[in-house]
Protein backbone atom coordinates (compact mmCIF):
# COMPACT_ATOMS: atom_id res chain seq x y z
CA UNK A 1 0.00 0.00 0.00
CA UNK A 2 1.32 3.64 -0.57
CA UNK A 3 -0.13 6.18 1.12
CA UNK A 4 0.43 10.38 -0.07
CA UNK A 5 -0.33 13.19 2.46
CA UNK A 6 -0.52 16.36 0.99
CA UNK A 7 -0.88 19.72 2.81
CA UNK A 8 0.24 21.32 6.08
CA UNK A 9 3.61 21.14 7.94
CA UNK A 10 4.47 23.01 10.90
CA UNK A 11 7.07 23.55 14.00
CA UNK A 12 5.69 22.75 16.99
CA UNK A 13 6.73 25.93 19.29
CA UNK A 14 6.93 24.84 23.00
CA UNK A 15 8.02 27.94 24.57
CA UNK A 16 7.78 27.12 27.80
CA UNK A 17 10.06 23.84 27.27
CA UNK A 18 12.35 25.90 24.87
CA UNK A 19 12.02 23.20 22.38
CA UNK A 20 10.57 22.67 19.06
CA UNK A 21 9.14 19.95 17.47
CA UNK A 22 8.81 18.67 13.55
CA UNK A 23 4.86 18.53 13.12
CA UNK A 24 1.48 19.25 11.02
CA UNK A 25 -1.45 17.27 10.71
CA UNK A 26 -0.91 15.81 7.05
CA UNK A 27 3.08 15.31 7.60
CA UNK A 28 2.02 13.48 11.14
CA UNK A 29 0.06 11.09 9.35
CA UNK A 30 2.67 10.58 6.87
CA UNK A 31 5.16 9.50 9.43
CA UNK A 32 3.23 7.70 11.70
CA UNK A 33 1.90 5.48 8.06
CA UNK A 34 5.97 4.73 7.58
CA UNK A 35 5.96 3.33 11.27
CA UNK A 36 2.93 1.07 10.61
CA UNK A 37 5.18 -0.08 7.52
CA UNK A 38 3.40 0.79 4.62
CA UNK A 39 4.99 3.08 1.86
CA UNK A 40 4.52 6.59 2.81
CA UNK A 41 5.17 10.25 1.09
CA UNK A 42 4.74 13.78 1.71
CA UNK A 43 3.81 16.64 -0.45
CA UNK A 44 4.68 19.90 1.10
CA UNK A 45 6.16 23.20 1.47
CA UNK A 46 8.78 24.31 4.02
CA UNK A 47 10.85 27.32 4.06
CA UNK A 48 14.56 28.15 3.81
CA UNK A 49 15.43 28.53 7.07
CA UNK A 50 16.43 25.52 10.09
CA UNK A 51 12.60 24.83 11.15
CA UNK A 52 12.47 24.04 7.33
CA UNK A 53 15.56 21.61 7.48
CA UNK A 54 14.34 20.81 10.77
CA UNK A 55 10.99 19.01 9.02
CA UNK A 56 12.96 17.58 6.13
CA UNK A 57 15.48 15.42 8.07
CA UNK A 58 13.08 14.28 10.70
CA UNK A 59 10.69 13.03 7.69
CA UNK A 60 14.07 11.49 6.06
CA UNK A 61 14.79 9.93 9.21
CA UNK A 62 10.95 7.97 9.38
CA UNK A 63 11.46 6.66 5.85
CA UNK A 64 9.25 9.50 4.37
CA UNK A 65 9.11 9.95 0.42
CA UNK A 66 9.78 14.03 0.49
CA UNK A 67 10.91 13.94 -2.73
CA UNK A 68 8.20 16.26 -4.03
CA UNK A 69 8.21 18.42 -0.65
CA UNK A 70 9.49 22.29 -1.91
CA UNK A 71 11.64 24.80 0.05
CA UNK A 72 10.96 28.70 -0.49
CA UNK A 73 12.06 31.70 0.58
CA UNK A 74 10.56 32.40 4.01
CA UNK A 75 9.15 31.26 7.13
CA UNK A 76 8.27 27.38 8.03
CA UNK A 77 5.08 27.43 9.65
CA UNK A 78 5.09 27.31 13.22
CA UNK A 79 2.31 27.28 15.82
CA UNK A 80 2.90 27.97 19.84
CA UNK A 81 1.84 24.96 22.05
CA UNK A 82 1.07 24.81 25.76
CA UNK A 83 0.40 21.98 27.71
CA UNK A 84 -2.24 21.20 30.83
CA UNK A 85 -2.40 18.13 32.30
CA UNK A 86 -0.94 16.82 28.82
CA UNK A 87 -3.57 18.01 27.11
CA UNK A 88 -2.14 19.85 24.43
CA UNK A 89 -3.79 23.92 23.24
CA UNK A 90 -2.39 25.82 20.23
CA UNK A 91 -1.96 29.67 20.85
CA UNK A 92 -1.37 31.42 17.98
CA UNK A 93 0.16 30.23 14.53
CA UNK A 94 1.67 30.76 11.37
CA UNK A 95 0.72 29.65 8.11
CA UNK A 96 4.63 30.96 6.74
CA UNK A 97 5.16 29.83 2.93
CA UNK A 98 2.67 26.41 3.61
CA UNK A 99 -0.55 27.41 1.80
CA UNK A 100 -0.08 26.02 -2.04
CA UNK A 101 -2.00 25.02 -4.87
CA UNK A 102 -0.84 21.40 -5.83
CA UNK A 103 0.83 21.17 -9.64
CA UNK A 104 0.41 18.49 -12.43
CA UNK A 105 3.22 16.74 -10.74
CA UNK A 106 1.66 16.23 -7.72
CA UNK A 107 -1.56 15.15 -8.96
CA UNK A 108 0.46 13.11 -11.19
CA UNK A 109 1.81 11.57 -8.19
CA UNK A 110 -1.25 11.25 -6.22
CA UNK A 111 -2.30 8.94 -9.42
CA UNK A 112 -0.08 6.17 -8.38
CA UNK A 113 -0.91 6.00 -5.28
CA UNK A 114 -3.33 3.84 -2.74
CA UNK A 115 -4.96 6.70 -0.80
CA UNK A 116 -4.39 10.26 -0.71
CA UNK A 117 -5.23 11.99 2.77
CA UNK A 118 -5.13 15.60 3.91
CA UNK A 119 -7.06 17.51 6.36
CA UNK A 120 -8.96 20.68 7.04
CA UNK A 121 -5.60 22.62 8.01
CA UNK A 122 -4.23 22.11 5.09
CA UNK A 123 -6.23 24.27 3.11
CA UNK A 124 -6.57 22.15 0.31
CA UNK A 125 -10.82 22.27 0.02
CA UNK A 126 -10.85 24.03 -3.27
CA UNK A 127 -8.63 21.44 -4.49
CA UNK A 128 -10.50 18.20 -3.01
CA UNK A 129 -12.60 17.50 -6.61
CA UNK A 130 -9.03 17.18 -8.28
CA UNK A 131 -7.22 14.98 -5.36
CA UNK A 132 -10.45 12.57 -5.07
CA UNK A 133 -11.48 12.02 -9.34
CA UNK A 134 -7.43 10.08 -9.25
CA UNK A 135 -7.26 8.14 -5.79
CA UNK A 136 -9.70 7.62 -3.02
CA UNK A 137 -9.58 10.40 -0.52
CA UNK A 138 -8.98 10.35 3.10
CA UNK A 139 -9.87 13.30 5.47
CA UNK A 140 -9.16 14.85 8.79
CA UNK A 141 -12.51 16.84 9.96
CA UNK A 142 -10.59 17.22 13.42
CA UNK A 143 -13.12 19.31 15.22
CA UNK A 144 -14.67 20.49 12.07
CA UNK A 145 -18.52 19.54 12.60
CA UNK A 146 -20.80 22.41 10.80
CA UNK A 147 -23.50 20.96 8.41
CA UNK A 148 -22.14 23.45 6.11
CA UNK A 149 -18.52 22.15 5.89
CA UNK A 150 -19.31 18.17 5.66
CA UNK A 151 -22.27 19.47 2.73
CA UNK A 152 -18.75 21.14 0.90
CA UNK A 153 -16.22 18.05 1.69
CA UNK A 154 -17.61 14.64 2.57
CA UNK A 155 -18.55 13.94 -1.20
CA UNK A 156 -15.14 13.96 -2.14
CA UNK A 157 -14.46 11.98 0.56
CA UNK A 158 -13.88 8.25 0.96
CA UNK A 159 -12.31 7.62 4.49
CA UNK A 160 -13.78 10.44 6.85
CA UNK A 161 -11.96 10.93 10.45
CA UNK A 162 -13.49 13.36 13.26
CA UNK A 163 -12.67 14.61 16.58
CA UNK A 164 -15.56 14.49 18.80
CA UNK A 165 -13.84 14.35 21.95
CA UNK A 166 -15.84 18.30 22.78
CA UNK A 167 -19.24 16.92 21.80
CA UNK A 168 -22.23 15.19 24.05
CA UNK A 169 -22.70 12.16 23.42
CA UNK A 170 -26.04 13.14 21.40
CA UNK A 171 -23.77 15.86 19.80
CA UNK A 172 -22.02 12.59 18.60
CA UNK A 173 -24.44 10.13 17.63
CA UNK A 174 -25.80 13.21 15.33
CA UNK A 175 -22.45 13.81 13.62
CA UNK A 176 -21.99 10.14 12.78
CA UNK A 177 -25.54 10.28 11.31
CA UNK A 178 -24.98 12.77 9.83
CA UNK A 179 -21.26 11.62 8.27
CA UNK A 180 -22.43 8.22 7.29
CA UNK A 181 -25.83 10.01 5.20
CA UNK A 182 -23.18 10.91 2.77
CA UNK A 183 -21.61 7.05 2.27
CA UNK A 184 -18.29 7.22 2.60
CA UNK A 185 -16.08 3.93 2.80
CA UNK A 186 -14.94 4.30 6.45
CA UNK A 187 -15.95 6.94 9.04
CA UNK A 188 -13.62 7.10 12.54
CA UNK A 189 -15.01 9.46 15.28
CA UNK A 190 -12.55 9.77 17.71
CA UNK A 191 -13.62 10.53 21.99
CA UNK A 192 -10.48 11.40 24.03
CA UNK A 193 -11.04 9.52 26.75
CA UNK A 194 -13.95 7.79 25.37
CA UNK A 195 -12.15 6.05 23.08
CA UNK A 196 -13.68 5.62 19.13
CA UNK A 197 -16.33 4.17 17.03
CA UNK A 198 -15.46 2.89 13.71
CA UNK A 199 -17.65 2.53 10.48
CA UNK A 200 -16.97 0.54 7.74
CA UNK A 201 -19.33 -1.53 5.27
CA UNK A 202 -22.23 -1.08 7.28
CA UNK A 203 -20.62 -2.31 10.37
CA UNK A 204 -19.71 -0.68 13.59
CA UNK A 205 -17.04 -1.01 16.49
CA UNK A 206 -15.79 0.45 19.34
CA UNK A 207 -12.28 0.41 20.58
CA UNK A 208 -11.72 1.61 24.01
CA UNK A 209 -9.58 3.98 25.08
CA UNK A 210 -5.96 2.33 25.73
CA UNK A 211 -4.55 2.71 28.80
CA UNK A 212 -1.44 5.38 28.57
CA UNK A 213 1.12 7.52 30.49
CA UNK A 214 0.09 10.72 29.13
CA UNK A 215 2.61 13.16 28.27
CA UNK A 216 1.27 14.91 25.88
CA UNK A 217 -1.72 14.52 23.67
CA UNK A 218 -0.22 16.29 20.44
CA UNK A 219 -0.57 13.93 16.89
CA UNK A 220 -2.53 11.01 18.81
CA UNK A 221 -4.98 11.57 16.75
CA UNK A 222 -3.12 11.88 13.85
CA UNK A 223 -1.23 8.52 14.44
CA UNK A 224 -4.48 6.55 14.96
CA UNK A 225 -5.47 7.71 11.18
CA UNK A 226 -2.43 7.08 9.88
CA UNK A 227 -2.52 3.20 12.11
CA UNK A 228 -5.76 2.38 10.70
CA UNK A 229 -5.22 3.30 7.13
CA UNK A 230 -2.27 1.37 7.16
CA UNK A 231 -3.32 -1.73 8.82
CA UNK A 232 -6.66 -2.27 6.31
CA UNK A 233 -4.78 -1.30 3.47
CA UNK A 234 -2.09 -4.59 5.17
CA UNK A 235 -5.67 -6.66 4.86
CA UNK A 236 -6.05 -6.10 8.87
CA UNK A 237 -9.60 -6.81 9.78
CA UNK A 238 -11.51 -3.87 11.31
CA UNK A 239 -11.70 -4.99 14.73
CA UNK A 240 -7.70 -5.87 14.95
CA UNK A 241 -7.17 -2.73 12.84
CA UNK A 242 -8.93 -0.28 14.84
CA UNK A 243 -6.98 -1.61 18.53
CA UNK A 244 -3.99 -1.14 16.70
CA UNK A 245 -4.63 2.26 15.94
CA UNK A 246 -5.38 2.98 19.11
CA UNK A 247 -2.27 1.31 20.57
CA UNK A 248 -0.38 3.55 18.58
CA UNK A 249 -1.95 6.73 19.63
CA UNK A 250 -1.23 5.65 23.22
CA UNK A 251 2.15 5.56 23.00
CA UNK A 252 2.24 8.72 21.31
CA UNK A 253 1.33 10.12 24.25
CA UNK A 254 3.49 9.13 26.46
CA UNK A 255 6.30 11.72 24.74
CA UNK A 256 6.53 15.74 23.85
CA UNK A 257 5.99 16.10 20.48
CA UNK A 258 4.21 14.66 17.74
CA UNK A 259 6.78 12.22 16.91
CA UNK A 260 9.56 13.31 18.33
CA UNK A 261 12.78 15.79 17.08
CA UNK A 262 12.61 17.97 20.02
CA UNK A 263 15.40 20.39 19.04
CA UNK A 264 16.31 23.60 21.37
CA UNK A 265 14.43 26.80 20.04
CA UNK A 266 17.90 28.56 20.26
CA UNK A 267 20.17 26.17 18.36
CA UNK A 268 19.67 23.86 15.36
CA UNK A 269 20.78 20.63 15.56
CA UNK A 270 20.55 17.21 13.32
CA UNK A 271 17.13 15.16 13.77
CA UNK A 272 18.99 12.01 14.23
CA UNK A 273 20.16 13.75 17.40
CA UNK A 274 16.71 14.20 18.74
CA UNK A 275 14.57 10.52 17.45
CA UNK A 276 12.51 8.77 19.77
CA UNK A 277 12.72 5.32 20.48
CA UNK A 278 9.33 4.00 18.64
CA UNK A 279 7.82 0.80 19.17
CA UNK A 280 4.59 -0.66 19.15
CA UNK A 281 5.79 -3.90 21.29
Amino acid sequence: MHLITIGDNVVDRYTSRGLMFPGGSTLNVAVFAARAGIKSSYIGIVGDDREGRLIRSAAEAEGVDISLVATLPGATASTNVSLVEGDRSFAGSSKGVSVFVPTASHLTAVEKAHVVHTGHSSVMEHHLSDLAKRTPLSFDFSDRHEDAYLERVMPYVQFAHFSASDLSPKETARLIERALAFAPRSLLVTQGANGADYFEDGEHWHQPAMPTQVTDTLGAGDTMIATLLARRGQGVPPAAALADAAAAAAKSCTYFGAFGYGTPLAEAVSAQDHAIEYSME
